[in-house]
């Protein structure tokens, strides 16, 4: 039994890092997405 629910409390631990890991990468992909329009609205202002 012992065995059993180790390997099972490290895999609930695993998935929960890599949820963790995923809210990390959305959100930095979030603030590269920001910076990235402001760098494509800028490129539009010095046109005009």
């Amino acid at each position: 039994i012992d065995e059993f629910e180790h390997s099972f409390i490290e895999e609930k631990t695993s998935k929960e890092s890599l949820q963790v890991q995923i809210k990390i990468l959305e959100e930095e992909n979030a603030d590269l997405r920001d910076i990235m329009n402001q760098m494509r609205k800028r490129s539009q202002d010095g046109r005009k």
